[in-house]
């Protein structure tokens, strides 16, 4: 025993010396290429920032509203701590892939929104974008003209295939968000149920397809709007259809979202839903190129006018005289920089070459 414990006092500071060696050697190697002992233990540490996706009509739009309506994806490997959009905190919790959606204020010209996200390891990301917003002074409108702009009517959104009381309550705060736009004329709440009960229908009906357009035809509803409300455990997801009742045709179709649930959530996706309505179908002016039988040729091309969409043909008479409507066209093809209009209403042999068109 006595030997022992002699070889042991002569060996063992040999070994602390290799041991300290060696160590030293994998710290080395850990700090110059950040993998080592510590990678081997707890596996490498985070150094990638988080990934911002945008959806398509985020960046490089041109909008018309006081606001716009922003949403996207983050995702990370570790988890998101914070996203802000103009300095404006969006989430309250974390995870690893995270929806978001946001109404910027917007100034008149270029705007430029920021999004910028931070994860748990530190690391960040930032996704800058433009976008343009024009005012189109509608007020200086002539008043006939003005009067003239589509005629919508809101129904209540199905919730799980039925009317629920929330469908309702957003029904009626995206009827006062579009009124607050002005943009449309809307029909009143009790004009529709004045038409339900005439036909003895209930709120019910009007989320079938056919019995909503017979109504909204009742009403003098050039289009109605329907959809639904879409309940996740990650929020609220608002589907809308924009529906020409003449036509049957969907002539647009809007998702939007937020991570929040309850009023001022819905009272959110209304608000953004009236933004985004606006901005499809933003009352924009052009001339009469040339006519050809019933249809015309407008200045109004791509990203100013929709397929199907409907043309006010205006003659401006002077600032002593009352403007006059001349007809009303249904846009059958869009090139990209005119459009062709059927005449639906009025006689296209009146209309002349440079007479005004509005989007209706």
């Amino acid at each position: 025993m006595k030997h022992y414990f002699q070889y042991l006092l002569i060996f063992l500071p040999a070994f602390l010396i290799t041991f300290i060696s060696l160590w030293t050697g994998l710290y080395a190697a850990e700090t110059s290429t950040g993998k080592g002992i510590i990678d081997s233990l707890f596996g490498p540490e985070d150094t990638k920032p988080p990934d911002i996706e945008l959806d398509d009509r985020s960046d490089g739009q041109t909008v018309y509203t006081e606001k716009i309506y922003i949403s996207g994806h983050v995702t990370d490997i570790g988890n998101i701590k914070t996203l802000t959009v103009n300095q404006t905190p969006i989430i309250t919790g974390t995870g690893q892939s995270i929806l978001f959606s946001h109404l910027s204020e917007l100034r008149e010209g270029k705007n430029i929104i920021t999004i910028e996200v931070r994860d748990g390891s530190g690391n960040k990301a930032k996704k800058d974008i433009t976008v343009i917003r024009e005012n189109l002074q509608l007020s200086k409108l002539p008043k006939k003209v003005f009067e003239k702009r589509m005629r919508l009517a809101v129904y209540p959104f199905d919730q799980k295939g039925v009317v629920s009381e929330e469908s309702n309550i957003f029904m009626d705060m995206l009827a006062l968000a579009l009124q607050n736009q002005d943009r449309f004329q809307l029909i009143e709440r009790v004009s529709l149920d004045r038409a339900l009960e005439e036909q003895k229908l209930s709120l019910k009906n009007v989320v079938d397809g056919n019995a909503a357009i017979n109504i909204g035809k009742l009403m003098s509803a050039q289009a109605i709007i329907t959809g639904s409300i879409i309940e996740t455990r990650g929020g609220i997801e608002i589907v809308c259809r924009m529906i020409d009742t003449e036509t049957s045709e969907i002539l647009t179709t809007e998702k939007i979202y937020s991570s929040k649930d309850g009023l001022a959530a819905l009272n959110f996706l209304a608000q953004s839903l009236a933004v985004r309505l606006h901005n499809d179908f933003p009352m924009l002016g052009g001339i009469v190129v040339t006519r050809r039988g019933s249809h015309i040729f407008t200045s109004l091309g791509q990203d100013k006018v929709a397929l199907n969409g409907r043309l006010i043909i205006y003659r401006d008479k002077g600032p002593e005289t009352d403007s006059m409507i001349i007809g009303y066209a249904r846009i059958t093809q869009v090139l990209q920089d005119m459009s062709k209009a059927e005449v639906i209403k009025g006689r296209p042999d009146e209309i002349r070459k440079l007479d005004w068109v509005i989007v209706q």
